[in-house]
Protein backbone atom coordinates (compact mmCIF):
# COMPACT_ATOMS: atom_id res chain seq x y z
CA UNK A 1 0.00 0.00 0.00
CA UNK A 2 0.82 3.61 -0.74
CA UNK A 3 0.44 5.89 2.21
CA UNK A 4 -1.96 3.34 3.44
CA UNK A 5 -4.22 3.29 0.03
CA UNK A 6 -4.83 0.24 -1.61
CA UNK A 7 -6.07 -0.26 -5.18
CA UNK A 8 -9.76 -1.93 -5.46
CA UNK A 9 -11.97 -2.50 -8.29
CA UNK A 10 -15.61 -1.87 -7.37
CA UNK A 11 -18.55 -3.90 -9.50
CA UNK A 12 -17.84 -2.71 -12.58
CA UNK A 13 -13.89 -3.39 -12.87
CA UNK A 14 -12.82 0.04 -12.61
CA UNK A 15 -10.10 0.66 -10.21
CA UNK A 16 -10.18 3.18 -7.34
CA UNK A 17 -7.99 3.85 -4.28
CA UNK A 18 -9.40 3.05 -0.50
CA UNK A 19 -8.24 3.14 2.59
CA UNK A 20 -6.43 0.20 4.23
CA UNK A 21 -6.75 1.22 7.94
CA UNK A 22 -9.13 3.85 9.24
CA UNK A 23 -8.26 5.65 12.16
CA UNK A 24 -10.96 5.39 15.08
CA UNK A 25 -11.44 9.45 15.34
CA UNK A 26 -12.14 10.51 12.07
CA UNK A 27 -12.64 6.94 10.01
CA UNK A 28 -9.77 8.18 7.25
CA UNK A 29 -6.51 6.20 6.82
CA UNK A 30 -3.68 7.03 9.09
CA UNK A 31 -0.51 8.63 6.95
CA UNK A 32 2.51 7.29 7.19
CA UNK A 33 5.73 9.97 7.46
CA UNK A 34 6.00 11.80 4.79
CA UNK A 35 9.83 11.44 4.15
CA UNK A 36 9.45 7.14 3.82
CA UNK A 37 8.03 8.01 0.81
CA UNK A 38 9.94 9.17 -2.43
CA UNK A 39 8.47 9.39 -6.12
CA UNK A 40 10.79 7.15 -8.14
CA UNK A 41 9.73 5.64 -11.95
CA UNK A 42 11.53 3.73 -14.01
CA UNK A 43 12.84 5.36 -16.82
CA UNK A 44 12.00 4.62 -20.05
CA UNK A 45 15.40 2.83 -20.69
CA UNK A 46 15.35 0.47 -17.98
CA UNK A 47 11.40 -0.20 -19.40
CA UNK A 48 12.56 -0.83 -22.55
CA UNK A 49 15.56 -2.88 -21.87
CA UNK A 50 13.08 -5.38 -19.75
CA UNK A 51 10.74 -5.99 -23.18
CA UNK A 52 11.59 -9.76 -24.60
CA UNK A 53 13.41 -9.64 -27.48
CA UNK A 54 10.86 -11.76 -29.07
CA UNK A 55 7.78 -9.13 -28.91
CA UNK A 56 10.29 -6.36 -30.69
CA UNK A 57 9.33 -5.75 -33.96
CA UNK A 58 6.24 -3.60 -34.15
CA UNK A 59 5.16 -0.26 -31.87
CA UNK A 60 2.25 1.69 -31.35
CA UNK A 61 1.67 4.02 -28.96
CA UNK A 62 -1.41 5.72 -27.32
CA UNK A 63 -0.95 8.86 -25.14
CA UNK A 64 -3.87 8.74 -22.59
CA UNK A 65 -5.56 12.21 -22.77
CA UNK A 66 -6.43 13.81 -19.12
CA UNK A 67 -4.96 10.44 -17.58
CA UNK A 68 -5.06 11.56 -13.79
CA UNK A 69 -8.84 12.20 -14.02
CA UNK A 70 -9.03 8.43 -15.09
CA UNK A 71 -8.65 7.65 -11.64
CA UNK A 72 -11.75 7.74 -9.18
CA UNK A 73 -10.91 8.65 -5.72
CA UNK A 74 -13.64 6.89 -3.12
CA UNK A 75 -15.69 9.18 -1.29
CA UNK A 76 -13.43 8.87 1.92
CA UNK A 77 -10.50 10.55 0.21
CA UNK A 78 -12.23 13.14 -1.95
CA UNK A 79 -12.63 15.36 1.13
CA UNK A 80 -8.43 15.77 0.32
CA UNK A 81 -9.44 16.50 -3.35
CA UNK A 82 -10.85 20.02 -3.24
CA UNK A 83 -11.20 23.63 -4.19
CA UNK A 84 -12.78 26.97 -3.81
CA UNK A 85 -14.22 28.96 -6.40
CA UNK A 86 -16.12 32.37 -6.30
CA UNK A 87 -19.67 32.58 -7.87
CA UNK A 88 -19.44 35.83 -9.77
CA UNK A 89 -22.85 36.85 -9.97
CA UNK A 90 -23.57 36.24 -5.89
CA UNK A 91 -19.89 36.94 -4.49
CA UNK A 92 -21.10 33.55 -2.74
CA UNK A 93 -18.15 30.59 -2.06
CA UNK A 94 -18.43 27.49 -3.85
CA UNK A 95 -16.32 24.37 -2.27
CA UNK A 96 -15.58 21.50 -4.89
CA UNK A 97 -14.84 17.76 -4.30
CA UNK A 98 -13.18 16.20 -7.12
CA UNK A 99 -13.95 13.06 -7.73
CA UNK A 100 -10.34 11.68 -9.73
CA UNK A 101 -6.93 12.44 -8.91
CA UNK A 102 -6.07 15.86 -8.50
CA UNK A 103 -3.41 16.67 -10.67
CA UNK A 104 -1.22 18.91 -8.88
CA UNK A 105 -0.94 17.26 -6.08
CA UNK A 106 2.61 16.57 -4.91
CA UNK A 107 1.75 12.16 -5.09
CA UNK A 108 -0.19 12.18 -8.16
CA UNK A 109 2.46 11.24 -10.38
CA UNK A 110 3.28 8.25 -7.68
CA UNK A 111 -0.18 7.20 -7.29
CA UNK A 112 -0.92 6.99 -11.08
CA UNK A 113 2.23 5.41 -11.77
CA UNK A 114 1.52 2.54 -9.58
CA UNK A 115 -1.79 2.39 -10.65
CA UNK A 116 -1.12 1.70 -13.96
CA UNK A 117 1.93 -0.29 -13.57
CA UNK A 118 -0.80 -2.41 -11.67
CA UNK A 119 -3.51 -2.99 -14.16
CA UNK A 120 -0.96 -4.07 -16.89
CA UNK A 121 1.27 -6.28 -14.81
CA UNK A 122 -1.66 -7.99 -13.29
CA UNK A 123 -3.95 -8.02 -16.04
CA UNK A 124 -3.07 -6.73 -19.41
CA UNK A 125 0.54 -8.33 -19.77
CA UNK A 126 -0.76 -11.90 -18.36
CA UNK A 127 -4.06 -11.55 -20.77
CA UNK A 128 -1.60 -11.27 -23.42
CA UNK A 129 0.54 -13.71 -22.49
CA UNK A 130 -2.67 -16.19 -21.88
CA UNK A 131 -3.70 -15.78 -25.52
CA UNK A 132 -0.57 -16.24 -26.99
CA UNK A 133 0.87 -13.02 -27.72
CA UNK A 134 4.26 -11.86 -28.42
CA UNK A 135 3.26 -8.62 -26.87
CA UNK A 136 4.08 -6.66 -24.21
CA UNK A 137 2.44 -3.90 -22.98
CA UNK A 138 4.23 -1.08 -20.43
CA UNK A 139 3.57 2.41 -19.55
CA UNK A 140 5.66 5.79 -19.35
CA UNK A 141 4.11 8.26 -17.96
CA UNK A 142 0.68 8.92 -19.55
CA UNK A 143 2.00 7.29 -22.97
CA UNK A 144 0.77 3.67 -23.20
CA UNK A 145 3.15 1.46 -25.57
CA UNK A 146 2.52 -1.95 -27.17
CA UNK A 147 5.18 -3.58 -28.52
CA UNK A 148 4.69 -6.55 -30.25
CA UNK A 149 6.53 -9.67 -32.97
CA UNK A 150 4.50 -7.80 -35.85
CA UNK A 151 1.52 -5.94 -37.22
CA UNK A 152 -0.75 -8.67 -36.82
CA UNK A 153 0.18 -9.13 -33.10
CA UNK A 154 -0.14 -5.94 -32.39
CA UNK A 155 -3.46 -5.45 -33.23
CA UNK A 156 -4.78 -8.59 -31.39
CA UNK A 157 -2.86 -7.11 -28.15
CA UNK A 158 -5.20 -4.10 -29.15
CA UNK A 159 -8.23 -5.68 -28.80
CA UNK A 160 -7.38 -7.35 -25.72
Amino acid sequence: PLNNLKLQRDSSHKYFYVPTEPTPQDGCAKGNEEHVYKQYQRGATVLLRDIPGSHLGFWSKVDLEDAYGTLRVPDQLSRLFGTVSTCPNTGRQCVWSLRTLAQGWRWAPLIFQVAMTTIIEEDINPALAAAGLKATVIHVQDDVLISSSDIETGHKAWVI
